[in-house]
């Protein structure tokens, strides 16, 4: 099922926990309403990001996160002060995991 389908955002953040996470601390950038904001990437999952960004952002918001050759459409499942929980809406593969994760030169 993709990660945004018809779950609910409980459903969502419970299925984000059970993943296994790579800890981070990377520049990435959400993008909503043709804007496009800096953001630091906390921790990634192949559903799902922690992201930290001096955005508006809210509980449903939808964006686009991006990172190197990667963007992949987003929902908003929890916020707090300037810490956001995004569950993508697809699965990253594995070549994309990689690429998101790893340091750009």
């Amino acid at each position: 099922m993709s990660a945004l389908g018809s779950q609910t955002a409980f459903e969502r953040l419970t299925e984000l926990r059970a993943e296994n996470r790579f800890s981070a601390f990377l520049v990435a950038y959400l993008e909503a309403d043709g804007k496009q904001w800096p953001a630091r990437l906390r921790n990634l999952s192949p559903i799902g990001a922690l992201v930290e960004a001096e955005t508006g952002f809210t509980l449903g918001s939808k964006l686009v996160f991006r990172r190197g050759r990667v963007a992949v459409k987003a929902e908003v499942i929890w916020a707090r002060g300037g810490r956001f929980g995004i569950s993508f809406a697809h699965r990253l593969d594995a070549l994309d995991l990689e690429a998101t994760s790893r340091r750009m030169a």
